[in-house]
């Protein structure tokens, strides 16, 4: 089989001679057996970019395929190849350009070309340097790390341990953070050279590394001397690519950063497309304007199957889509209430209607690629008999009127929602709004429920405990997502004991243990796990994306 390398940064293009489906299934296709020794898969799947390979993952309790097929480049169309640009589409929005105030697909699929963390995952699934050349961990609560030389911000600034510090601690303690979990066990930081920086974390945490992988680096001098509102429009990151041309809620323009520190990527100028009208989408799809459209809509998928120039291709999912509660609700503070809704909900029937048969049904918040899942946990049971005998028991016999608050471009799944409800006598209101005033009116509670879904950046379900589970603290960092407005004390402190556990099959009990009594209270009702779905037109660059929560055109973990 004629296969030719060329790169775009660490991402290895492969000039194949079969479609994408066909190569998944060939005998040609090259597996690799991987141990998953007590970590999630997930998290590491951004590096393996330098073989188009079948992982096969094993652990004690599951084994999962997962397809790490990057960019594909047929021949028989070589002189209609355009290696300086492509053209990605996306079902959203993108919010701001400061990446620590929104952690969510969009967002971090462009944000993550511009901007780097200090490490991330390797070919050999362990975590490798990036920002930062090296580390130390002398013991269980100090952390020394040395940043790579010659490193500059797009504006020219250099690369300093001044700059880390700050970025750490801005993302911590900075109101608006999202990404505040990760580094709640941060005691100090304290700066040993120009290069060289030291950590000191409270308690021993399991995950640290893990974590910083979602941590971007600003350059303190730029950050400090702009606005906030200026900074969610003017990025300036160290990574591969930086912005040339916005517009807003339509498109951006990257072009390759030519003073990058690492290898240089292929391709000159990424273009990304932002969509709310799904069929424009497939329009721009099928007219080429776009080579790639990522999560495509099912709603039009015969379209993209029956075009011989676009190739439809799915892989297994690692986001969790979700009904939320709002545990403030006059109406929801009642668990037979959410166990009526719970049951009155038919998975399987989402999954072919909504996702027609791309996804799994949920049972918890959690994948099972993240560490901490418990596959003992059963799914909910379709009983629309039960859902009315626990509304009768409630005291609402006759039923209520909710409101279901969700992003436009569900709006197949709102209604199908509202429909299964109104069957046990529950009045839903359906509010279809844009992405920013979606999480503006959740943030303000101005809800009864809401759609969404969850990823766990880390792979590790303390941070989705941390940021979606434990009782709000804003001051302490704990629940920043906890959108349903859920507390429970006995299980905030085990969700604080997580970091004293001293060996990581107590910790991972622990969390098993939290996932079962979370899925009880049902703060969040899990719907089900989507499989990840790209329409790609098959004479251009085109690659898939291996995790739900941001989309990476290159990786430099290899890079010296």
């Amino acid at each position: 089989m004629l296969m030719e390398f060329i790169f775009l940064s660490d991402v290895s293009i492969l000039r194949l001679q079969k479609s994408p489906s066909e190569f998944i299934n060939s005998s040609d296709f090259p597996i690799l057996y991987i141990v998953e020794r007590q970590k999630s898969v997930h998290f590491f799947f951004l590096t393996f970019f330098s073989v188009g390979c079948k992982i096969i993952v094993e652990s004690g309790r599951m084994r999962r395929y997962l397809i790490l097929l990057i960019i594909f480049l047929f021949p028989t169309c070589r002189s209609n190849i355009n290696r300086t640009s492509i053209n990605i589409g996306f079902m959203g929005e993108l919010v701001t350009f400061d990446p620590a105030m929104r952690s969510e697909v969009v967002t971090n699929s462009v944000n993550s070309n511009i901007f780097e963390p200090l490490v991330t995952t390797g070919q050999d699934m362990s975590i490798k340097p990036l920002l930062a050349r090296s580390w130390e961990n002398p013991n269980s609560k100090t952390w020394v790390f040395k940043l790579r030389k010659g490193v500059v911000f797009h504006n020219g600034d250099s690369l300093t341990a001044e700059d880390m510090k700050f970025s750490l601690l801005r993302a911590r303690d900075h109101p608006l953070s999202e990404l505040k979990g990760y580094l709640l066990k941060i005691k100090n930081i304290n700066i040993l050279n120009k290069n060289t920086v030291q950590i000191i974390t409270s308690e021993p945490d399991f995950p640290f590394l893990n974590k910083l992988t979602a941590i971007p680096i600003l350059s303190k001098r730029y950050t400090e001397s702009k606005t906030f509102d200026y900074l969610s429009t003017h990025p300036v990151g160290t990574g591969p690519y930086k912005l040339t041309k916005c517009e807003e809620d339509k498109c951006v323009e990257l072009t390759r950063n030519e003073h990058y520190w690492g290898k240089r990527p292929e391709i000159e100028t990424v273009i990304f497309h932002f969509y709310k009208d799904l069929n424009k989408a497939i329009v721009d799809l099928i007219n080429n304007k776009i080579a790639i459209l990522d999560n495509c809509p099912l709603d039009n998928v015969d379209k993209i199957e029956n075009n011989k120039d676009i190739e439809l291709v799915s892989m297994p999912g690692l986001a969790v889509t979700y009904l939320g509660l709002n545990m403030d609700s006059s109406l929801l503070k009642d668990l037979r209430v959410r166990k009526a809704i719970n049951l009155g909900i038919n998975r399987k029937m989402l999954v072919d209607s909504i996702r027609m048969g791309f996804a799994d049904e949920a049972t918890q918040l959690l994948n099972s690629g993240v560490y901490g899942y418990n596959p003992f946990i059963k799914p909910a049971v379709y009983n629309t008999t039960e859902a009315r005998r626990l509304l009768k028991e409630a005291g609402y016999e006759n039923g209520f009127t909710m409101r279901l608050l969700y992003f436009s471009v569900r709006k197949r799944l709102g209604q199908i929602i509202r429909d299964e409800l109104e069957k046990i006598g529950i009045n839903v209101v359906l509010m279809p709004v844009d992405a920013k005033q979606l999480f503006k009116d959740v943030k303000a509670g101005q809800f009864d429920c809401f759609i969404a879904y969850t990823v766990s950046k880390s792979g590790d379900a303390e941070e989705v405990f941390l940021d979606m589970v434990h009782s709000k603290d804003t001051k302490k960092g704990y629940g920043l997502l906890n959108h349903s407005r859920f507390s429970n004390k006995k299980i905030d402190v085990m969700i604080e004991s997580l970091g004293s556990l001293s060996t990581s099959i107590e910790r991972l009990k622990m969390m098993e243990r939290i996932i079962v009594r979370v899925t009880d209270k049902l703060p969040y009702i899990p719907l089900y796990i989507p499989h990840d779905l790209q329409g790609i037109v098959t004479y251009k660059y085109y690659y898939l994306f291996l995790y739900d929560w941001a989309c990476v055109l290159t990786t430099s973990s290899e890079n010296p």
